[in-house]
Formats: structure tokens, sequence, C-alpha cells
């Protein structure tokens, strides 16, 4: 992992004065100069180290102060400070033991190393049982697709291709198309469910990281990083909207068509009132409008219709589509459907932006309307959307509704999908965000999953998560001392470490082969019944270092 990025990007402390930021970012890097720290679970619990270390020094201050200004009664300190400090101190130590930074001695032989190494593994493992390490997301966690649809993360496959984000120079995100590369079943762990203030939930494992904003208190700037869920209360998402069943969508996409720019008709009879006639639906597109787009979801839905070109009309002359009557119960149906399935709501408000509506050149969607604004309220209140409102435009009774980027425009022939596409892939800008109202910890356990994918990201339910940072590597629990050196390793992803103690008793004849291939890889692979570890450890380091001191 590139450390240097990883300090330059990711590296951020909140809640800390500019001062403290400075001494906890000296603290890091000095901290990656004295030890090899490359990994991701390594850099996030240094940098939470050092933070901790910022958090005491602050402490120490505040005590000398409460002496000097003898602000207690009787020299007492305040209980809370005291609690807050014994905290903070334990927490230090715990970070600074997993890391490795107390075990100086040089002396050791190589079977107490593998005790240390053992035990570390006990705490590893009990820690995972509590799901505090295999971070994932619930079963039926809704993944997003490259086409804006969505499947429960159990049937997501390596080699789908999801969307993730990459964060840009300005800060913004750039949605960015990726593939699975794999995927992860780790049992039932215990879960949280965390919901925002627009309704949308997540249940995920405490430790799983998702994409969150921290502004502070009287503070321009916010601070964004991938955060513990257990610790995101009241900080700011990017939420996305995505199609869960693209037919109910489509059926939405032609009821908003219809109230956009159509209307309907029941026939009377002057001489025979008590008649009841079934009603007609109709709609007008222009040529220059979504006419194509209006082709193809009466195609798809085998809408019987006569269509016809009038020059009287907007512009130059516009299609009429007289919907034939056999489908006014099923278009009756769909309407009654509106507020019951956010499908179908999402997928009105795509076609009421394709008959009544505008993008601006950044790709946010615009409607302008007078005659449904109430029908229209309803809808943004149902799907819980954010939304701003220029009333009277231009002197009239319209009223410009602006929506940003929720509303996924996925319909096929349609002018308009194809720029809100081409924009949300090409333009960093997602300015939409929700806040996390509620955390709670489930009482029963979840079976959960996990993808890793190119971008080390993907979409959760409309929330930008992490991928679980232990899934796709080797555990590796090593002990910090000189000679312990880093090399790449043919048989796993990442870096691995080469004992030379440890080689030097299997050289001496006081352990065999087969007893180094365990201590170093395990007992259950197969690399350890063929003894090629064991022998690439040979001839790829130790040979080499050796040709290195003759040299």
């Amino acid at each position: 992992m590139d450390v240097k990025k990883y300090i330059d990007e990711e590296v951020k402390f909140d809640n800390l004065s500019r001062k403290e930021t400075y001494w906890a970012k000296k603290r890091f890097k000095d901290y990656i100069s004295q030890y090899s720290i490359e990994k991701l679970g390594e850099l996030q619990l240094l940098e939470e180290l050092c933070y901790r270390k910022a958090l005491q020094t602050r402490d120490k201050q505040r005590l000398a102060q409460i002496e000097k200004t003898g602000e207690t009664k009787k020299g007492f300190i305040p209980d809370k400070i005291l609690k807050r400090m014994e905290d903070n101190d334990k927490m230090i130590i715990d970070i600074m033991d997993k890391l490795g930074f107390f075990e100086k001695d040089e002396k050791k032989s190589v079977w107490e190393r593998i005790l240390i190494l053992g035990e570390k593994f006990k705490i590893w493992r009990n820690e995972n049982q509590a799901s505090r390490e295999l971070v994932c997301v619930a079963k039926d966690t809704e993944v997003l697709y490259s086409d804006f649809t969505s499947k429960p993360i159990q049937e997501v496959k390596a080699g789908d291709e999801i969307l993730g984000i990459q964060k840009t120079k300005n800060s913004g995100l750039l949605v960015k198309k990726q593939k699975v590369l794999k995927t992860f079943d780790n049992g039932k762990k215990e879960v949280l469910r965390l919901r925002t203030d627009r309704n949308r939930e997540l249940i995920c494992t405490p430790d799983h990281r998702i994409f969150a904003h921290y502004k502070a208190k009287n503070s321009i700037s916010t601070t964004q990083a991938f955060t513990k869920a257990e610790d995101s209360i009241l900080r700011y998402l990017k939420g996305f909207n995505y199609i869960r069943n693209l037919h109910k969508y489509y059926e939405g996409v032609l009821l908003g068509f219809i109230e956009s720019d159509g209307w309907k008709i029941k026939p009377k009879n002057k001489n025979n009132p008590s008649w009841n006639f079934t009603v007609r639906y109709s709609i007008s597109q222009s040529k220059q409008g979504e006419s194509k787009a209006l082709d193809w979801i009466l195609k798809y839905l085998r809408i019987k219709h006569y269509k016809k070109f009038r020059k009287r009309g907007w512009g130059n002359g516009a299609y009429r589509y007289d919907i034939s009557t056999e489908h006014s119960d099923y278009i009756t149906q769909i309407k009654e459907k509106l507020f019951k399935d956010d499908d179908i709501a999402l997928g009105f408000l795509a076609g009421f932006i394709l008959g009544d509506g505008y993008l601006d050149k950044n790709g946010n969607c615009h409607i302008s309307q007078k005659n449904k604004i109430d029908l229209l309220l309803e809808v943004f209140n149902y799907l819980h959307l954010w939304y701003s409102v220029s009333k009277n435009v231009s002197g009239s009774k319209c009223h410009m509704y602006c929506l940003k980027r929720q509303i996924p425009l996925l319909i096929p022939d349609s002018r308009k999908s194809k720029t809100f596409l081409n924009k949300i892939f090409s333009n960093g800008s997602h300015k939409v965000k929700e806040r996390v109202v509620s955390i709670e910890l489930l009482k029963e356990s979840h079976r959960v999953y996990d993808l890793q994918t190119e971008l080390k990201n993907y979409i959760a339910n409309g929330i930008i998560v992490h991928n679980c940072p232990f899934c796709s590597k080797t555990i590796l629990l090593n002990i910090r001392a000189d000679k312990y050196d880093a090399h790449k390793h043919p048989f796993f992803q990442d870096k691995y470490l080469g004992n030379k103690h440890l080689w030097e008793c299997y050289k001496a004849g006081k352990l065999e082969k087969m007893d180094v291939a365990k201590i170093l890889h395990g007992w259950d692979s197969d690399t350890v019944k063929s003894g090629d570890y064991v022998d690439w450890l040979e001839k790829k380091i130790f040979k080499d270092n050796e040709q290195r001191k003759e040299s």
C-alpha cells in the first residue's frame, strides 16, 4: 500500500485543533519511519493511536492548568476527567500492544516468539467472533450495479460490474464502474442498524466502514473519510437511489409521461348519462422531445396505442399517442401503487422529468410544473427526497423544483437519460447529503457478506461502504523486530515475513522442514504438504541474502 498517499489523503484527525493535528501527523510519520507499517488495518490503528496520544497531551495540559489556577476544591481532580484519561490510556496501551510496539526483547527464543504469536491469534479470533474484525453487511443488502439496478449481496458474483466511488482533487466523488473480484460469506455476526434522516437503512457489523462527513461546530469545511459504522452518528452520508425492479420502474415512467404531458378523457353520452364509459389516456410528445423514449416504453410494456403526428402543437408539431382503453385498468392499478412501491415512484419522477423537466449542465434534474404541484410534493415526501423550489418563475404560477441527481434516468432511447449518465460518470459533484440519526445494536445475529472490488469500495443500500480490510488478505500477526524482513510472496496477495532466527534453527537441524512450514504458513494448506513454501524461502530470500553478503 502507498503509505505516503494514505497519509496525504486518508489521515484526518477530527475534533483536534490545528496545532494538535500537526503534532498528531508528525507523530504518525515518526512511527512510520521507525516501524514497517504498510497494511491498511495497521495504518488505521496507528491513526487511532496518534489521535489518542493527542487527547492524552490535551488532558495533561488541562490538569496542569487546573492545578495552576486552583479550579478544584482542595486540589481534587474532577472524576469525569480522571475517568476519561483512564479510558484513553487503556486504549493507547491496547493499540500499542496490537501493533507490537512493546516487544523489544531480541533475546527471546523462536519458541517464545511462536507462543506470543499464538496468543495474538487467540485475541484476533475472539474479536472476530464478536464481529469486530470481519467487517461485513447483512444478507439482502442491495448492491448498486453499473446500470443503477441492484441485487442482494448474497447474489452478487465475481466478475459482476458494480458502482464505486473515487475521490477527486477537489474532494468531490466520481462515480466509477468496477468489477467484483471476490465475494465472502462470513456466517452469522453481531450487527447494528444504521438509519439516516431520509429513512435509508444499513445493517452491518459495528466496525464496517462507511464513507461519511463530519462538520465541526462553527466550521465551514468538512472532513470526509471512511468511518466505523458505530461511530457515524450525526455524520453526513452521500446517498444513492437505485432500482430493484426495472419492470415496475418502467411502469412508473409511463405514469410520469401521462401525468406530465398527457391527459385522460372519460366519454359521456348526453342521451344516456348513466352509461359508464372506460377512461382513455393520451400523451403528447414533440419531435424534439422524448418521443423515442416513449415509443420504447410503450413497446416494452406492450401497450397498444394509436400514434399520429399533428402540426398543431408544441414547436414544429407533436406526436399524439392515444392508448387503447383495454390498458386503462392497468394504468389505474399502476397509479394506485405509486405510494406503495419505491421503484414505481422513482420511475414516475423519471417520466415526469422526461415530460416536463430538463437537466442542467451538471446533470442535475429540474421539474417545471404548476398543475400537479401537490402530487409532486407527495411523491418527494414519500421517497424522502431533498429538493429546492423557485416559485412563480418568470412571473407565472409555475414552480421550478431542483432534485439534483437523486432520480436515476435509465430509459433507453432517451436524450435526457443519456445526458444524465454521461454527467454522473464524468462530474465529481454529488451534493445531496443524508445524516445518520440513529444507530441500534440488534439483539439477533445476522448472516453477513462482503465483497472485494477494484476500487476497494462499493455502494450498499445506497450508502458508500469500504471493502472488508481482512477478507481479501492473509491474516498476519507479526512481532516487530529487526530480524523480520518483508518480502513479496507468490503464495499470498500481500507481504509476508521471513524469520532469520527460525531459518538458522532449521539449517542447524533443530527443526524439520515441515515444522518450519507449519510455523510460518499454517497446518491446513496444500503448500505445507508439498514443501514448496520452505523451498521458496530458501531459494528467494535466504540464499539471496547470503549472495548479497558475499558480494
